[in-house]
């Protein structure tokens, strides 16, 4: 879209399938975000009539925004646009998101990017009036469905959780903007609408990390790599794009991790124990630019994994974000405080560490009551 000025009410256009452009009011008026469809258009600037044309309709758009201006100062102002519906469902979200993204939500914002994405696959041209229960049905079905994730299978529990309940979010607010006039997510049965389930983070004991460190796996880079993030905490996105240049020294024979994580953006610097350094393959010849772990395909890393944990005993379904839950269970297990913890893992919330400190609880009073009774 295009913008044309700057303030509390911007002159924008929309493109219409005729070729012309629309033209509309975006205004922020008490810390929300309005439109206001004017009815007047550019056409194709093909010839000096046309050029002229569009220069009279501008200048009548810019004189409706200055009345605009004054009346929001006067707070006068209200919108009741007629046409509020026929907004496209993904451009009004994207407008949200860089809103959201400005005020520094970042978190919010990429959720919403992501949702604009499945609805762009899904139904990209749906406008807002358009989002009705029946729907909202459909989109919960493609979300649920095969090749929904960007690894080909199917978006988790929780992130279709997420998607839904930050969508009603904002049809929320498009009602509180008079662009709908109710949202069509309460008009959904508890049971259609997706719930959240509480799910109980695996992670490793010791003695399983000592089985798995004495077992050998298909892929020595597998094996190597999931044991050094049970010793760093590293997410596997990161891990596999490590590289050498990302390990620092600082100091005599001590070593540091400083990486940008993928996920959110956020630098992170983890100490290298004794532990993590010993499953680090050897340098060689490779330069700072090479990676660490020169990882296969990813799906097969899965069957590595699984082959390699039922070799060693382990009944568990090991996967790589399972090491990073096992770093986090065992620093806080021996004594680790929780704000260190939340700075390793790279937590924007300490909130999210806090989960790890229930498991960790859990296995000190196990590990009490394993003491036999005298």
């Amino acid at each position: 879209m295009k913008q044309f000025d700057l303030g509390p009410v911007h002159i924008r256009t929309r493109k219409l399938s005729n070729g012309k452009n629309s033209l509309y009011l975006d205004i922020v008026k008490d810390g929300e975000r309005l439109r206001e469809s004017l009815n007047l258009y550019l056409i194709p600037e093909t010839n000096r009539a046309a050029k002229q044309v569009n220069r009279e309709t501008m200048k009548l758009a810019e004189e409706i925004k200055a009345k605009r201006i004054v009346d929001i100062q006067n707070e006068k102002f209200e919108i009741h646009d007629k046409e509020a519906g026929k907004v496209v469902l993904v451009e009004w979200m994207e407008e949200q998101r860089k809103y959201y993204k400005e005020h520094g939500n970042n978190n919010y914002s990429k959720t919403i990017h992501n949702l604009i994405v499945h609805l762009n696959r899904f139904a990209p041209n749906t406008q807002l009036r358009g989002v009705r229960p029946s729907f909202l049905r459909r989109f919960l079905d493609y979300l649920t469905s095969d090749g929904t994730n960007k690894y080909g299978g199917k978006l988790s529990s929780e992130t279709v959780y997420t998607y839904f309940t930050v969508f009603s979010i904002l049809m929320n607010k498009a009602v509180r903007l008079d662009l709908i006039t109710s949202n069509p997510f309460h008009k959904l049965s508890q049971s259609e609408k997706p719930q959240r389930r509480t799910k109980k983070k695996e992670y490793l004991t010791l003695e399983e990390v000592q089985k798995l460190a004495d077992t050998p796996c298909d892929d020595w880079r597998v094996k190597h790599a999931f044991l050094f993030c049970c010793f760093t905490g590293l997410r596997y996105i990161d891990v596999s794009r490590l590289k050498w240049k990302h390990i620092v020294k600082v100091g005599d024979n001590e070593y540091q991790i400083e990486v940008m994580q993928q996920k959110t953006k956020e630098p992170v610097y983890v100490p290298l124990s004794e532990n993590a350094m010993r499953w680090l393959p050897e340098q060689g010849i490779n330069g700072r630019e090479n990676y660490v772990f020169q990882f296969r395909d990813r799906s097969i890393i899965y069957d590595y994994l699984d082959k390699w944990a039922k070799t060693a005993g382990i009944e568990k379904h090991v996967t790589f974000h399972m090491s990073r839950h096992t770093c986090a269970t065992l620093l806080l297990y021996f004594g680790a405080d929780i704000y260190t913890v939340s700075k390793i893992l790279g937590h924007t919330s300490i909130q999210t560490t806090q989960i790890y400190a229930k498991v960790a609880d859990e296995m000190k009073r196990t590990a009490v009551n394993n003491i036999p009774t005298i």
